[in-house]
Order: C-alpha cells, then sequence, then structure tokens
C-alpha cells in the first residue's frame, strides 16, 4: 500500500536520523573529553552506551516520537520531547551506577554523560524540528481524486489535508458516478486538470464495469487505484463497520494462526508466571487495604465471554461496593458513585486488573487481545452491533488495541466504535502489534506524562 509504504519510510528516516546523531554525540563527547577517540577508555564506552541507545529509542517509540502524525508538527514535539529526554537520561543515571558495580566495567562517566545528553538532546530536538519543516513543505507524493461519499471518506479526507507530512493532497472530491464509457468527459477533464495521481473509491463505486474500464485506462499502475477500506485501515489502523463487504471481510479476518497462537501461549506463560512471582508483595498489600477500607471481599468475581464465545470467571480487586449490582447489570460510568475511594485509586492506576494475571496462567486470558464482556451485554450487543461477535474469534486479552486507542465505552454506539479497533487487532495481529500495545500499554501506565 503506498501511503503505508511512505509513511514508513519517512518514519523510518527519523529513526535513522536518531541513530546517527546519537553515535555522532557520543564521538563529539569523546574528543571534547580526551582528543583520541582510539584510547582505551573512550573505546570502552562504546558497548555500555550502544546498550543505552536502545533504550534511549525505546523511550521515544513509547513516548510517541516515531508517530509520522504527531511528529512533525513543532507543538507535538515540545510536549513529548523535553519529558522523553528526562526519563531517558534518569535510565541512563541508573543504568551506569549498576554498571559500575559490574565486574570489568567500573564506568561511570558522570561528566561524560552530561556532555552527552547536552549535544545529543540539542541534536535531536533541531533535527525533529528540521525534520519536520522539511515534510511538511515537501510538495504531495500524490494528488488524490476521491470517488464516493459517507462518514468514512469524509473522515479519510479531512485527516489527509490536515496531516500533509503524509504527503498526499486530496484535489477532488466525487460523490458518485454514473454513465457510460462515452459520458466521463468530466471525470477526464478533472484528472487532467487537477494532475491526479491516484483514485481512492468506495467498493460499491466499482460495481461500473464502465468506470472500472476508464480508470484503469487513465491509471495502468494498479498501485494508483485504491479501495476506501483498504487506505482507511492503513491511515487509522481500525476498521470502519459501515464499508465492511460482507463475506469477502468476514473470510479474511476468520483466518487462523495455529503456529502463531502457540508460540505466544508459551510467551505468555512464562512472561505472566515470572511478571507474577514479582508482583505478589504489593498485591497482598493492596488486598489487605481494601479490606481494611471497605466490607467484602478484597476480590471481585465476574463470568465473561471468551473465545469462540466460551464463558470463564474473571478475577478483579474490587473497586465497587459489595451490593453495586443489587438491581442487576449496569454499565460502569467515568463517576460512578458504587466506586470506592481506594477502588477509584485502583482504576484509575489499572492495578484492579493484577489478579487477571490468573486467567492468563490458566489460559482463559491473553496479555493483548479484545477486553471481553458479560455475557448479558453480548447478547445485547451482537443484536445491535453488525460483526461483534467477530471478537470471539481470538482469545481475550488484559490490555488491547480498542483499550489504547479509544475512551471506555459505556453504550452500544461507543463499543461499535471500540469494535473498529478490535477488527483490526484480529486481522493484523503479529509479534510488532502486540509488542507494540504492550509498550504503549507500559506508556498508559507509568509514563503517562510523556
Amino acid at each position: 500500500m503506498a501511503i503505508a509504504r511512505a509513511v514508513k519510510l519517512k518514519e523510518g528516516i527519523l529513526l535513522i536520523g536518531d541513530i546517527v546523531i546519537l553515535y555522532g554525540s557520543l564521538l563529539l563527547m569523546l574528543f571534547i573529553r580526551y582528543g583520541d577517540l582510539n584510547a582505551p577508555l573512550p573505546r570502552h564506552h562504546l558497548i555500555p552506551f550502544s546498550v543505552l541507545f536502545l533504550v534511549w529509542i525505546l523511550i521515544f517509540y513509547i513516548a510517541g516520537l516515531y508517530d509520522l502524525r504527531s511528529t512533525t508538527h513543532l507543538r507535538a514535539i515540545d510536549e513529548k520531547f523535553l519529558p522523553a529526554i528526562a526519563v531517558s537520561l534518569a535510565c541512563s543515571v541508573v543504568f551506569f551506577y549498576f554498571l559500575y558495580f559490574l565486574p570489568g566495567f567500573g564506568l561511570a562517566p558522570k561528566t561524560n554523560l552530561l556532555i552527552f545528553a547536552l549535544i545529543a538532546s540539542t541534536a535531536l530536538y533541531a533535527w525533529r524540528s528540521i525534520y519536520g519543516v522539511f515534510v511538511h513543505t515537501r510538495e504531495a507524493i500524490h494528488r488524490l481524486l476521491l470517488i464516493g461519499n459517507g462518514p468514512a471518506m469524509t473522515e479519510l479526507a479531512e485527516h489527509l489535508r490536515s496531516n500533509p507530512q503524509l504527503g498526499y493532497a486530496v484535489c477532488e472530491t466525487i460523490p458518485t458516478i454514473s454513465g457510460t464509457e462515452t459520458n466521463f468527459s468530466e471525470l477526464e477533464r478533472i484528472i487532467s486538470k487537477e494532475r491526479i495521481t491516484m483514485v481512492v473509491f468506495k467498493a460499491e463505486v466499482m460495481q461500473n464495469v464502465a468506470l472500472v474500464a476508464f480508470l484503469y485506462r487513465a491509471f495502468p499502475d494498479e498501485s494508483q487505484i485504491v479501495e476506501l477500506l483498504r487506505i482507511y485501515e492503513e491511515i487509522f489502523r481500525k476498521i470502519p463497520l459501515g464499508e465492511l463487504a460482507g463475506g469477502r471481510f468476514v473470510e479474511g479476518i476468520a483466518k487462523t494462526h495455529p503456529i502463531y497462537d502457540r508460540l505466544k501461549r508459551v510467551v505468555e506463560f512464562v512472561v505472566v508466571l515470572a511478571l507474577g512471582i514479582a508482583l505478589l508483595p504489593p498485591a497482598l498489600l493492596i488486598a489487605i487495604v481494601i479490606k481494611l477500607t471497605s466490607r467484602g471481599s478484597a476480590f471481585f468475581t465476574q463470568v465473561r465471554v471468551g473465545r469462540h464465545e466460551k464463558r470463564f470467571v474473571l478475577w478483579k480487586f474490587r473497586t465497587m461496593v459489595t451490593d453495586a449490582e443489587k438491581d442487576g447489570p449496569t454499565w460502569a460510568t467515568p463517576h460512578d458513585k458504587r466506586i470506592t475511594k481506594v477502588g477509584a485509586l485502583l482504576r484509575a492506576s489499572h492495578l484492579d486488573e493484577l489478579p487477571q494475571l490468573w486467567n492468563i496462567i490458566r489460559g482463559e486470558l491473553s496479555l493483548v487481545g479484545p477486553r471481553p464482556e458479560r455475557p448479558e451485554f453480548v447478547s445485547i450487543l451482537e443484536k445491535q452491533i453488525p460483526y461483534y461477535h467477530l471478537r470471539h474469534l481470538v482469545k481475550p486479552g488484559l490490555t488491547g488495541w480498542a483499550q489504547l486507542n479509544y475512551r471506555y465505552a459505556a453504550s452500544a454506539l461507543e463499543t461499535s466504535k471500540k469494535l473498529e479497533y478490535d477488527l483490526y487487532y484480529i486481522k493484523n495481529r503479529s509479534v510488532w502489534l502486540e509488542l507494540g500495545t504492550v509498550l504503549k500499554t507500559i506508556k498508559r501506565l507509568f509514563v503517562n506524562a510523556l
């Protein structure tokens, strides 16, 4: 997909520039301090600083500094860059503190680290500012003609117009086209006048056989004629429910990945088992605080719907009063009076989810996946929201793509919006998407200031 490749290329250039600057800053710092880069002491800096650079790049990624849609705006750079640098520098201090006590290292470059941080942070900020101006002012790679109407097409047009750094200019939009091969003169005039290089169309538009023949004559390269659903998915990383073409989509999303699922299960079991042991002391402390501050059990169990609509018992720390649902199942709201004071803190920090590590060990839950819903709500939502049942093709997760990209859903309409992200995850699940989701969840939990 041309737009996705162009965005990844620009984000890749941003990453390569960071790597060059980090190593360049290291060399400049060593030259300022020692004047001879071949001396033993400067050479000893290469390996530990290379490890540190990986940490910096990881922090930059979590902070969103490699998202082209936000990092090429100066205001967005100002909001994210300084906190990311501060966290990176703090990690550097901790890193070298522990490194100093390792046998064979004994490296504690306080002055060197300070000089490096000043050089690198200045150069990285300047690089992003210059690169942002460059991609904003550069002429568009493709000039687009949009054929079709509807919310998804409107959203795409507005997004591309407000994000010129993506390299695509929306030159003309045509709601509908009717007619035969002999009366496309107006369309031909628009293509010529606006120097159109790519056409984006809704699926139903291509039912016009004469139009299809005309477009393929005008644009011999198939990559220049793109279906709306495909480009929308690449740009927004979600799947618009209103644009789905029934059976073809279901066939594409229902593909199984047995080998990937087995490997994921093994890795998750090992990681979660180690994590559960490490978090056992704070979990016990949380349970004690809940018992001391409110009446009832420290834990809360609830039946949820898992993969293939199989029901299981989900574990959480209790955050509401014990009789919270005496009148039946009810959607939780942001300022729900049923939530206890300790429960509000647990929900804000997501620490109430810790007992779900047990569900992952049991194989009922995954680290990443659609959040499991209650059967009382599932039966209603499946009737109200098309394709809602597809969420159950994969194992539900402790965190998920929809949770990162959309707020808490307290209605069927909001749930349908979250479903668009869940369907994207199910269709595109991979190691990189899962890892990215986990890293961005860590950002939300621990470094939200970024």
